[in-house]
């Protein structure tokens, strides 16, 4: 029974990180995000608070699995989500609008009509005589440019085949300016789980060295930047994680979270 809860609650916690990036792009484009709101909605009202607040009664019975599994600190993450996608997706009420009396307005007093003083009569211009002769000025016609010639020239044309040496390419795209947010390591043993929420960039590097010895280095590279990644055969060696965001071939600065070896999942930030 609790490891079906610590099952169901790392699956929880993944869920809760995938609805913050929801959440962070539907405010970053300024949609109202309906069907995501429905989702979290229905993710914390039947999965998330239900089966968090069970755990914890069997963190009261069992205060040492509650430790060694970080019940309290998932359903930490959970229970701040939820409240967060209360705030955001609740329905707030359409203020009704007041209506302003129409005022009733002051009568106002005519005035006096004044005389008009009747204007003399200005003299009219003379008109000038028509022309006899068609009077429209002659538009002179454009010369024509005459078209330049080639001339052959004896000397044949030297036609140059490009090297076979190939210069080094040039990356065009932007480097992303925004730092990966929330980046943390689950380590369970030879196993970590490496997330984060996106904020820019369309690729993910992951970089990993042991700590003793950091010639062992490793990388997942060009993976989509969707906050998650699964890595194995780690042994019982202490290990140094990197995330690194980037659009194509630039990319952007790297965070790196230190862990170590344990027995069960243990949360490294």
């Amino acid at each position: 029974m609790k490891k079906l809860i610590t099952f169901i609650l790392i699956t929880l916690f993944v869920g809760v990180l995938v609805g913050l990036t929801t959440l962070g792009r539907v405010n970053a484009n300024g949609d109202n995000g309906d069907d995501e709101c429905k989702e979290a909605l229905t993710f914390c009202r039947e999965e998330g608070i239900p089966v968090c607040d069970e755990a914890l009664a069997l963190c009261e019975e069992d205060p040492k699995w509650c430790e060694d599994e970080n019940i309290e600190e998932i359903c930490r993450e959970v229970y701040s989500f939820c409240e967060e996608v209360e705030d955001e997706c609740s329905i707030k009420p359409t203020p009704t609008p007041t209506i302003s009396p129409t005022p009733t307005p002051t009568p106002t007093a005519s005035p006096s009509a004044t005389p008009t003083p009747t204007p003399s009569e200005s003299p009219s211009p003379t008109p000038e005589p028509e022309c006899e002769v068609d009077c429209e000025e002659p538009t002179p016609s454009p010369t024509p440019t005459p078209e330049p010639t080639v001339t052959p020239s004896s000397t044949p044309v030297v036609v140059h085949e490009p090297s076979t040496e190939v210069g080094a390419p040039v990356c065009t795209s932007l480097q992303p300016v925004l730092l990966p947010a929330n980046p943390l390591v689950w380590r369970n043993g030879s196993m970590a789980i490496v997330q984060w929420v996106p904020t820019e960039g369309n690729l993910a590097h992951v970089y990993y060295f042991e700590n003793q010895n950091p010639d062992n280095a490793h990388a997942v590279r060009d993976t989509e930047n969707d906050g998650y990644v699964e890595i194995e055969e780690l042994g019982s060696l202490d290990w140094t994680f990197g995330i690194q965001q980037a659009n194509d071939c630039a990319g952007g600065e790297t965070v790196w979270i230190v862990d170590g070896d344990t027995e069960g999942w243990v949360l490294f930030r």
